[in-house]
């Protein structure tokens, strides 16, 4: 129950601290098994029925992911092996993947914001040269 509530306190996102941590750390996001990441996609998925508003965006974009890494290395459906998975695994055991989960998710966020980073650098060169040639 802690880890959910730590879950929806950081609110997916990386603050400003974990996102450092995270950046530094080995990177879990290539180091995760396709069995992680059915894992994260169980445990967002389950965060996600008690999450509103924006955090509810979050989960869901954090459950697309793990979905998405664990469809694309498996080549199993989502939802057929989360079926098989639930009958032999126990929620605490999924729960108790959710710091990875977390770090994880942090990780693919911190690199999400550098690709903006770039992406505003790019925008910013274009603006530049559309004013020039005016």
């Amino acid at each position: 129950m802690k880890h959910i509530i730590l879950a929806i306190a950081l609110g997916l996102l990386p603050a400003s601290l974990h996102a450092e941590e995270a950046s530094t750390a080995q990177d879990p996001i290539q180091d995760a098994s396709p069995e992680q990441d059915l894992d994260c996609a169980i445990f967002f998925a389950l965060v996600g029925g008690k999450s509103e508003g924006s955090r509810q965006a979050g989960v869901i974009a954090a459950m697309s992911y793990f979905i998405g890494r664990f469809e694309v290395v498996s080549e199993i459906d989502f939802s057929t092996a989360a079926a098989e998975h639930l009958e032999l695994a126990s929620l605490a055991e999924i729960i108790a993947e959710s710091d990875d989960c977390i770090s994880r998710m942090e990780a693919f966020s911190v690199r999400l914001n550098e690709f903006g980073d770039a992406f505003k650098g790019l925008q910013s060169e274009l603006d530049n040269a559309d004013s020039s040639g005016e």
